[in-house]
């Protein structure tokens, strides 16, 4: 920056420019510099920070998509659990019909001498 500052002053010269006109020139330039670098730090920090959101957004995105993976897999392995303890209606039915079947009144024994037709079709009711 000096060496900078030193061309001005000596180009300034040799153009002839009063001494107070070029320090005046040359303060007014070096506050323009230094709010220039200032607007280029900040600028830096501003796009430093929005990275940083970024990346803590996209963690927390990350992290949510695993919870709702872990999730499902839960879920899923309760279903598979859920199903291989209970059994399905299909095997049900067999083991209802087989207690019904079980559980039922045994027929009364016919005696043909006294039974009629009435006594045998009864044999075959089913009482409810």
């Amino acid at each position: 920056m000096s060496g900078e500052l030193e061309r001005l002053v000596a180009a300034g010269r040799s153009l002839g420019v009063p001494d107070s006109e070029l320090r005046a020139w040359i303060e007014d330039q070096v506050v323009r510099d230094k709010a220039q670098r200032d607007a280029e730090r900040e600028a830096r920090a501003v796009e430093r920070a929005a990275k940083v959101a970024q990346r803590e957004v996209e963690e927390r995105l990350l992290l949510a998509e695993r919870e709702v993976l872990s999730l499902r897999i839960q879920a899923q392995a309760s279903l598979v659990a859920s199903e291989v303890s209970t059994p399905t209606r299909a095997s049900h039915e067999g083991d209802v019909r087989r207690l019904t079947l079980g559980s039922q009144k045994v027929l009364p024994p016919s005696d043909e001498k006294r039974d009629d037709l009435d006594a045998y079709l009864h044999r075959f009711e089913v009482d409810r």
